[in-house]
């Protein structure tokens, strides 16, 4: 029988995997700019994907948690569905507004399709916190993967015979709404969702308790998206198409790490409300050591076989390998900074986060706008790995501040 975090994390990187597969066949099959529109595009959704989460997937894990009857849970769960609803919609009318306001930028078509992410993310991620809060996701997470692939191979099989991008990029919003459905009906068996449950008042106490998240979380999904931004502001969208390939191969492996945060998160948050401050900080060490070990393996491994597989399966993208190496030694200060930044939200200091995002924030705006001028593409890649180190160093002294006081 796997754990909660194990299936947690595949749960995760299979999706991601699968969402990863899809994006480098569209690219076999197009050309580097090309696809560096749709991941410039898709580059805009994810940012917009955390501006409709709005924080409240982080919250709802440690409410799931606190709230010990039935009926607590689902009228939280019913406020949570409330205010996830209203957000989805409303962000990726304002995401399609701007596709169309831009259109010189962004393809409508490809601006559409890509946006349903938005849709489908929050509503796949309201499940998933529930399970993951019960720590139960083991129970569930085999239907989930299942869904998520059948459907990927399915639509990714017919644009190998009949290529076009739109098909190819429909297999993301496909296999995710999938996954949701499958989730939200095992979840309805025993946490029913109903309008009658949800009051405005329930709905302002969960939005200030998320609204410090939500700003820590968009600036950090702002900053760990900014380079993309301020690539395609300097070059065309060919390098762009470069940098991204090198960026998505490590994605995986960084989502990963995040989901296994996320669960540390739920554990350690229950760890700190029932145990002894010496059981905390032996979790604490534990779990540090497990995600340094991880960050280190994965680095190697990308560093190693990353060139292989550019040389194989993506030819075109030979300029990609150096940026891959870089973002390979980043990505271990990466991993890191997810379980830093999960622990001290278990403490409670979530505006310590939301300060120390806007600095990182300022920190890549700089890094970027020295390096990317004087080493190109790559330039983007040494920002990211100088300011994920001095991110480490901060967090590693703000964790023991808040776990000592």
């Amino acid at each position: 029988m796997i754990s909660n975090t194990l299936a947690v994390v595949m749960l995760r990187g299979i999706t991601t995997v699968v969402r990863l597969f899809v994006l480098f066949v569209i690219a076999r099959f197009t050309s580097p700019s090309t696809f560096g529109s749709v991941s410039l595009t898709l580059t805009v959704v994810e940012i917009a994907k955390f501006l409709a989460d709005f924080g409240v997937d982080t919250i709802a894990i440690r409410e799931f948690v606190l709230r010990t009857t039935t009926e607590e849970r689902e009228q939280f769960a019913s406020t949570v569905a409330c205010v996830k609803s209203i957000f989805a919609v409303l962000v990726y009318s304002i995401f399609l507004l701007i596709s169309l306001w831009y259109s010189e930028i962004f393809q409508l078509d490809i601006a559409f399709v890509l946006g349903l992410l938005i849709v489908t993310g929050l509503w796949s991620n309201f499940s998933i916190g529930y399970f993951q809060a019960q720590l139960r996701m083991q129970e569930v997470f085999l239907v989930s993967i299942f869904g998520n692939i059948l459907t990927s191979i399915f639509i990714v099989s017919v644009f190998v015979f009949y290529p076009s991008v739109i098909l190819g990029l429909i297999a993301m919003p496909a296999a995710e709404g999938v996954s949701a459905f499958l989730l939200s009906s095992i979840r309805r068996r025993e946490l029913k969702v109903s309008i009658r449950n949800i009051q405005l008042q329930n709905i302002k106490n969960l939005l200030q308790l998320s609204w410090p998240v939500a700003m820590s979380t968009m600036i950090i999904t702002l900053y760990s998206r900014l380079d993309v931004m301020v690539l395609a502001r300097l070059y065309d969208v060919e390098q762009v198409g470069y940098y991204s390939v090198a960026y998505r191969l490590t994605e995986p492996f960084q989502l990963v790490a995040v989901a296994f945060a996320l669960t540390v998160y739920s554990q350690f948050s229950a760890v700190i409300a029932h145990s002894t401050s010496y059981e905390a900080r032996r979790f604490m060490i534990k779990y540090i050591a497990l995600i340094v070990f991880y960050g280190l393996t994965v680095g190697v491994f990308l560093i190693v076989s990353a060139p292989l597989l550019i040389k194989w399966f993506l030819p075109d993208y030979q300029p990609s390998v150096v940026i891959v190496g870089v973002l390979s030694i980043a990505l271990v200060f990466r991993t890191l900074n997810s379980c830093f930044s999960s622990m001290i939200r278990a403490y409670g200091h979530h505006k310590y986060l939301m300060y120390l995002s806007v600095w990182n924030f300022c920190a890549v705006c700089v890094s970027l706008w020295t390096f990317l001028p004087l080493l190109g593409v790559v330039g983007a890649a040494v920002a990211l790995l100088i300011s994920e180190f001095v991110n480490t160093v901060i967090q590693m002294l703000l964790l023991k501040f808040v776990s000592t006081n």
